[in-house]
């Protein structure tokens, strides 16, 4: 995972992306659902009501989860080729 701008947080909206090779929607609603989890259980600790998810179209590239702030792109998560987003402790 890469991520191309800073952590911080006011209010987040996730929007992910399959890349064009990638057809498991499923996936999708994992990477959502691991977002979700981060903003508002492990990472940032957001109340729930705050974090709204979408579904974006398949993109070129890398998959990627987009973060809005107050409807600003804050930051893209950018995902390999068939990978979930990790949350929790390792």
């Amino acid at each position: 995972m890469h991520i191309t701008s800073p952590v911080q947080m006011a209010q987040s909206s996730p929007l992910p992306a399959l890349d064009e090779g990638e057809r498991n929607r499923e996936l999708n609603r994992r990477r959502l659902h691991n977002t979700r989890a981060y903003l508002t259980e492990f990472g940032w600790h957001r109340e729930p009501t705050t974090v709204v998810t979408a579904e974006g179209e398949p993109i070129v590239g890398y998959g990627r989860v987009e973060l809005y702030v107050r409807g600003v792109l804050f930051a893209v998560l950018e995902v390999k080729r068939n990978q979930d987003l990790l949350v929790g402790v390792l």
